[in-house]
This record gives C-alpha cells, structure tokens and sequence, in this order.
C-alpha cells in the first residue's frame, strides 16, 4: 500500500493546490507537524498528548485554528482519512501550515493541512546497533525550540550526518555537550540499574512518547531522574533508548534482552 495524501484549506482540495507564493511553510517555514501511530483499529494510543502538543502549538504560534475542530470531532475527522484495510498500523503525519501573502508577519491567513498516511510495519519496540555523537549538530535552546517546526534544518542535517555515518541514530547535544534528544526522538537510558532522562529544560523537542513514558511511570512508581550528563558520561549506559511516536528503539550495549519491565503493555508486544 502506497502513501495516502489529503489537504484541507477551507475545504478538502486536491494536493498540491496552494502555490508556492502563499504557502509559509514553504516561504518561513511557517508551519508546525505531528507524527502519530494508528492502530487497525483506528485508535491512537498516544492521541491525548498529541492534542494537547498540537493545541500548545497553536496557542503559541498564534495559529488560526477552526472553532468547530475541538479534540472529538477533531480525532473523528483525521479518522475517517485512514483506510478500513489491512491488519497493520498507520503513520499518520499531518503537516499545519499558514496559507496566505505577507512577509514575515502573515497578513489574512487560513489554517492549511496537509495529511499523510501510510501503513507501518514495524513494532513498536525494536533494537538497533550503531549509535553515536552529533559532530555536526548543537541543539540550541529558545522559546520555540520545542516546537515541532517545519523549519527541521538541525533534524534535516543530523538525518544526513547519521546515513553519512553508517548510523541507526545520533544524540544530540546543546553547546555545553550535554545530551538533549536523538536525531528525531526522545533519549532515555539506564546506568547501573538507574533510569534517566536528560533535563526537560535543554531545549528539546517537546516529545509525547517522553510525557507518555513519565506518566507511566509515575504511575507504577518506577524511579527516574531528570540529569544534564555528556556523551562520555552516557556511551557506557546498560542501554539507551530512542523514543518517538511510532515507536521505541533499544541500543543495548551487550544486553539479551529488552528491558519491558520498564513499558506498558502495549509497547511489549514485539
């Protein structure tokens, strides 16, 4: 099955539709996306930290947002745009962009979104083999660092930096080499039987799976610490892990197995 494409603009149009000259996302990079993991079912396990980035999103971004799109009717409208096929799950991108003239204030803008779906066919959990350093990415913090921007040059960059490298994924770190996040995902790792994440205050991405895995965990109180600590300090971990929303890869440093203890139960079923 090949992706499936869908664009709204007032109305569902036929992509491309929107010249180039009226699309910020483009010209600005005026835009923002969100990434997410369906089910066969069409249900998204992760869906209430989605809305809640998305909406954190538009509030910050000053976004136009339709009023009647509220989180229900919200949900009920990018599913009716998966297909009743299949017994896998589905990537679902949808990429939110402004539509209309101006520089780099917009003028009388509409809210345009584009959508991408196309079936997954790996599990949620997985191992990978070859990590390392960014030597050519700093992740620099500002106010709108964690946003989900479509002006990605860094991830765009260490996307390159990682295939050039033979790498399943990079860290990334800020000007003082602390670890921030992977090349498109969350980190979190384990030392001597010790659960860590690097400090929420780095600059990072604003990541779902991080929040989702914070819950659960202070749920079923497992421990954790929030830490600013360097590659060096991190490179001999017991494992370190990638987290993103469609999915969680494990470097495991020599281990057999894949420490479930530490996931919901969904996520255990490789």
């Amino acid at each position: 099955m090949s992706s499936i494409q869908h664009l709204w603009i007032d109305k569902w149009v036929e992509p491309p539709i929107v010249p180039l000259s009226e699309n910020r996302s483009f010209l600005f990079g005026d835009g923002f996306f969100e990434t997410m993991r369906w089910s066969p079912e069409k249900q998204c396990l992760l869906w209430d930290f989605h809305w809640n980035r998305i909406q954190k999103t538009v509030n910050a971004l000053q976004f136009p947002w339709p009023t009647v799109w509220e989180k229900g009717s919200f949900f009920e409208w990018v599913t009716s745009k998966i297909p009743n096929e299949g017994a896998f799950d589905f990537r679902v991108k949808l990429v939110f962009f402004r539509v209309g003239k101006g520089r780099y204030a917009p003028e009388v803008t509409s809210p345009g979104i584009w959508i991408e779906i196309e079936p997954i066919l790996l599990p949620w959990v997985q191992t990978i083999s070859r990590i390392g350093q960014s030597e050519k990415v700093i992740i620099a913090k500002s106010p709108f660092s964690w946003v989900k921007s479509t002006s990605a040059l860094h991830y765009v960059m260490a996307g390159i930096e990682k295939k050039e490298r033979n790498l399943d994924d990079l860290v990334l770190t800020d000007s003082n080499g602390f670890l921030v996040e992977g090349s498109f995902s969350s980190i979190f790792w384990s030392c001597g039987g010790k659960l860590f994440l690097p400090a929420e205050n780095l600059g990072g991405l604003d990541s779902c799976m991080r929040k989702f895995l914070i819950q659960y965990w202070n749920q079923n109180k497992i421990g954790f610490e929030e830490v600013e600590k360097s590659w060096p300090e991190v490179e001999n971990a017991d494992w370190i892990a990638f987290g993103s929303g469609t999915g969680i890869r494990f470097w495991l440093n020599g281990l057999q197995n894949i420490p479930f203890h530490i996931l919901p139960e969904f996520l255990r079923l490789v």
